[in-house]
């Protein structure tokens, strides 16, 4: 099958600034070529061209052009959000024409994002009424009354809609008043080749750093407020007392990876010095990707504090992957993933004081080797690339026939 992954309109594929779609459609891209499926990825970059790497076609576009610009800026007085939404699609909805003329028919598009999911559907209507739509909701649909009549035009015209949780799923559903029967659940994946626990690597990290024996809690994440990295902070101080010999690793940006944002940044850096935290904590900013298993494996736990309905974390994949320990808030689809006791901790959303107890008492158990194990399971069966790509032919193909 020929088969078009559409990107964001914000980073690029490969992720060069990390980015979950963008991890995502890059992982889903290499496994559908090792399976022997033509790979397009049509994804935004600073510069616009064509060219293969590793048995992928790519396909960019930019927003450099003196037009893209003025519009950005005209239609950003309007709505900031999607002000460049009208620019890109007029762009994907060219390469798709190239595509198509290129290479032949394409069976599946598949689109990631309602703000670049416009010009399949034009594409579409055009060119071949036997091309599939897919759409990916990575994060449950939000709901504007004033945009709700969109989001609805544009779920009747898709085929079939990826949801990465049963959470995410239901709301959807509840939302657009979908049929059911269009709405598949595939989860979010982690490379299992590249993430896995390797002991040179946790020597060498904590060597590094400067640490020897110290338990080390790790969180990483961008540095915005919806991912609760304050409540981390405030539990802190339980866990050094109990436990003294703490360190916390913090692993990410400043706001997004597309934008820094230093206000809730500041707000941090004024909380751990209030809380006399300094000598406990060390901050990292963004790593390259082929050093975050290096920094899992340092770690001895991983928390993932988010503070809104997260429908499938990444990071939670990729620290089970490492066989990390995860503490988690019990929000949106992560039950789904964490097998409470088994594969990790769920803590209900905002409680700092159990919190602090989970950290202090998974420090204090013996039975890490065992979550480790059953975490590495858990990660092979469901959601390494291999895995849910299996589940996407198959998908791809009920829908083509």
């Amino acid at each position: 099958m020929r088969i078009v992954n559409i990107g964001t309109d914000r980073l690029p594929v490969p992720p060069k600034f990390g980015g979950a779609y963008e991890t995502y459609i890059y992982g889903v891209s290499k496994t559908l070529v090792r399976m022997g499926h033509e790979a397009h990825i049509i994804s935004f970059d600073y510069c616009e061209r064509e060219y293969e790497k590793d048995g992928i076609i790519y396909h960019t576009f930019s927003l450099n052009s003196p037009i893209s610009k003025v519009l950005s800026k005209f239609l950003g007085l309007i709505d900031e959000p999607n002000k460049n939404v009208p620019y890109v699609n007029v762009k994907i909805l060219k390469i798709l024409e190239t595509i198509n003329m290129k290479y032949g028919f394409i069976d599946v598009i598949h689109a990631h994002l309602l703000a670049t999911c416009l010009a399949p559907i034009i594409f579409r209507r055009i060119y071949s009424n036997k091309t599939k739509l897919v759409l990916h909701w990575h994060n449950e649909p939000t709901p504007r009354k004033m945009k709700k009549w969109i989001n609805r035009w544009i779920a009747q015209e898709y085929d079939i809609h990826c949801t990465v949780s049963n959470y995410t799923r239901n709301k959807l559903i509840n939302y657009l008043n979908i049929n059911p029967a269009k709405v598949e659940v595939i989860y979010n994946a982690v490379d299992d080749e590249i993430f896995r626990f390797n002991i040179g690597s946790r020597k060498e990290m904590r060597h590094k750093l400067g640490l020897h024996d110290e338990y080390i809690v790790l969180y990483v994440g961008r540095i915005i407020p919806e991912k609760g990295l304050h409540h981390l902070i405030l539990a802190l101080p339980y866990v050094i007392k109990h436990l003294q010999k703490v360190k916390l690793i913090i692993v990410g940006p400043k706001g997004h990876y597309e934008k820094e944002e230093r206000d809730y940044y500041s707000y941090i850096d004024e909380l751990i010095k209030r809380l006399c935290l300094q000598n406990f904590i060390i901050y990292l900013g963004s790593l390259q990707r082929e050093d975050l298993p290096k920094i899992y494996s340092a770690s001895d736990v991983v928390v993932v504090p988010s503070l809104f309905q997260d429908s499938c974390p990444t990071v939670i994949l990729e620290a089970m992957a490492c066989g990390r320990l995860v503490i988690a808030y019990n929000t949106g689809g992560i039950p789904e993933i964490i097998e409470k006791g088994i594969t990790g901790y769920l803590v209900e959303k905002g409680d700092i004081e159990m919190l602090q107890k989970a950290l202090v008492a998974c420090f204090n158990q013996n039975n890490h080797e065992n979550i480790a194990l059953n975490s590495r399971m858990r990660i092979n069966k469901y959601f390494t690339f291999s895995a849910i790509c299996e589940k996407l032919i198959r998908l791809y193909q009920r829908q083509v026939k």
